[in-house]
């Protein structure tokens, strides 16, 4: 975490990059008990292999599973493009998106 106020909280990766800023709009109506909400967050990386080494990276944290919803991807396609450099964070130019 970056920042964080009442209101709102600023998440980073590197501790230097926002990555995602998280803002809770005011008069917000509570939603009903036992309901979902619709939540997409994006990364849109600047090269395949910035794909393959963030895969790779989260592969080793979780015990080589990695449990997202993305359109279909070939994985051991995918991990054939890691260079075998040490994760450093997001590349520059790497994009997100978040819609509520």
């Amino acid at each position: 975490m970056l920042e964080q106020t009442e209101r709102f909280a600023s998440l980073t990766a590197d501790g230097k990059t926002i990555l995602l800023t998280i803002e809770q709009p005011e008069q917000v109506v509570p939603k009903s008990g036992r309901t979902t909400g619709l939540y997409h967050f994006a990364i849109l990386l600047p090269k395949r292999t910035d794909l393959a080494r963030m895969v790779f990276h989260l592969s080793e944290r979780q015990n080589g599973e990695v449990k997202m919803t993305v359109d279909p991807l070939n994985v051991p396609d995918l991990l054939s493009k890691h260079d075998h450099q040490a994760w450093n964070g997001l590349p520059v130019n790497t994009y997100t998106s978040t819609r509520f």
